[in-house]
């Protein structure tokens, strides 16, 4: 991706005032068009799922507001419903386009460095540590981010506008299906597990050069193998008990890589089910496995990948946690280089209390890190079945001295390698660091689930 996106984790201060909504939309007494415009140069679908937060913040700031899409023509079907309006292509949209539209929000990873064509109204520009407001293609304003985790960064809460108090948590905008579509799902799902037993997903795709249009090794070659997969799962299936397992994902058309991947790890693990076996719906496209993942009967997902794991799973309202890499001998030698492209789960996770991570050096995958996340999975399973309320009883299961649980919810050898580094070069948000390292935590958003009085 051009700019090297994602590659700095220095903090920017905030340098403008605060935005109104009549700064982004200044004349809403009638119903004001605006365009939600992202544009990706590869199958980026977490970038994608958290730069749409600003449609669900649009519907709910701009609720007259007729709002188009534009962006990846694969990904565009998941918010393909009556909120919305078109739906287009972003690959033949030209400046024209732009101009009939009273505002243009426009989030990427990297800043852009030409300003928008002098026809359009208003553009608002973010990206992971600023942003720009344009008028006519003069810019008006501008500021910087206090956000470290690039999920978050994408959502509006990291700009100064007034969702700051009402969404600390940077919510996304979550899916919705027709009852058809939920119809639909579920008999998939019972035409391939049938019963009433709850099922486990497990999701063992990951990106390769197909999927990212890339042979770059950041990007296809940080992922576990399919017998590494396997000896996980077996672990997990021997000592869950009552449900069943189905090995699945979305699929993008012509990715034969990860359906052999579904193949050979549903094959390797006896009595799970593969997604590949469906006889009924479109349950590998990404709407129809966004509705599945989205169906009761599904109760985690689990995975080494984020888009169609963790990413997918949360704003479709299900648990899951993903096996992320941790501070191997590469990753300390990638984080002291500040200019270089920084790795590491504490970038990517996903601010939503629904999703935990369980790291595994690269270079320690043997036994005894295959059975540390088979446990991480099923202590942060039993929090999935918890009733309502729980609030004690989730707090003891995370606190009490299991040694499954005490590593799940209380391991921050990656966060405190990683500020180390920052320390040693003098940053002075250090503070905010902590904080925001503390924040992505499994046990922070276990607290968070504990406060709300729930724990699914």
């Amino acid at each position: 991706m051009p700019g090297n996106p994602k590659s700095s984790t220095g903090l920017a201060s905030l340098v403008a005032p605060p935005l109104r909504i009549d700064d982004l939309v200044p004349d809403r007494t009638t119903a004001p068009r605006v365009l939600w415009l992202h544009r990706t140069d590869r199958w980026y679908l977490g970038d994608f799922l958290r730069h749409a937060a600003w449609l669900g913040w649009l519907r709910r700031h701009v609720p007259t507001a007729v709002v188009d899409l534009a962006g990846h023509d694969a990904y565009l079907p998941l918010y393909r419903d009556e909120r919305f309006g078109r739906g287009l292509d972003v690959t033949g949209l030209t400046g024209r386009d732009l101009h009939g539209y009273d505002l243009v929000i426009a989030p990427t990873s990297f800043r852009v460095a030409e300003n928008p064509p002098p026809g359009v109204r208003r553009l608002l520009r973010t990206w992971d540590q600023g942003w720009e407001l344009f008028a006519y293609g003069h810019e008006v304003s501008s500021g910087g981010k206090n956000a470290l985790n690039y999920f978050r960064a994408a959502h509006p809460h990291a700009l100064p506008l007034p969702s700051q108090a009402a969404e600390p948590h940077c919510p996304g905008t979550a899916f919705q299906f027709t009852d058809d579509e939920n119809r639909q799902s579920a008999a998939a799902l019972d035409n391939l597990v049938r019963g009433d037993r709850p099922v486990l997903l497990y999701n063992p795709t990951a990106s390769n050069p197909f999927t990212r249009q890339t042979d770059a090794v950041k990007e296809v070659d940080n992922t576990l193998s399919a017998e590494q997969h396997i000896a996980v799962l077996r672990l997990i299936a021997e000592r869950i008990e009552g449900h069943e397992i189905l090995v699945g994902s979305a699929l993008k058309p012509g990715d034969t890589t990860n359906a052999g991947m579904l193949r050979l790890v549903a094959d390797g693990v006896p009595g799970t089910h593969c997604l590949l076996d469906v006889r009924l719906g479109d349950v590998t496209g990404l709407r129809g496995f966004a509705a599945l993942l989205a169906n009761p009967r599904i109760c985690g997902s689990v995975g080494a990948g984020t888009g169609s794991n963790t990413h997918l799973a949360a704003l479709a309202g299900t648990w899951s946690l993903s096996f992320e890499r941790a501070a191997d001998p590469d990753m300390l030698r990638n984080w002291s280089r500040p200019r270089a492209f920084q790795m590491g789960s504490f970038r990517w996770r996903n601010p939503s209390p629904l999703t935990a991570t369980h790291l595994m050096r690269w270079d320690r995958l043997d036994r005894d890190a295959y059975a540390e996340a088979a446990d991480a999975v099923l202590t942060h399973h039993r929090m999935a079945h918890l009733p309502a309320g729980s609030v004690r009883r989730a707090l003891s299961i995370a606190l009490d001295l299991a040694p499954e649980s005490w590593r799940h919810y209380t391991d921050f050898s990656d966060e405190m390698a990683y500020l180390q580094h920052l320390l040693v070069r003098g940053n002075e948000h250090d503070p905010e660091i902590v904080r925001q390292l503390l924040d992505d935590t499994n046990l922070h958003k276990l607290a968070r689930l504990a406060r709300k009085g729930t724990a699914t």
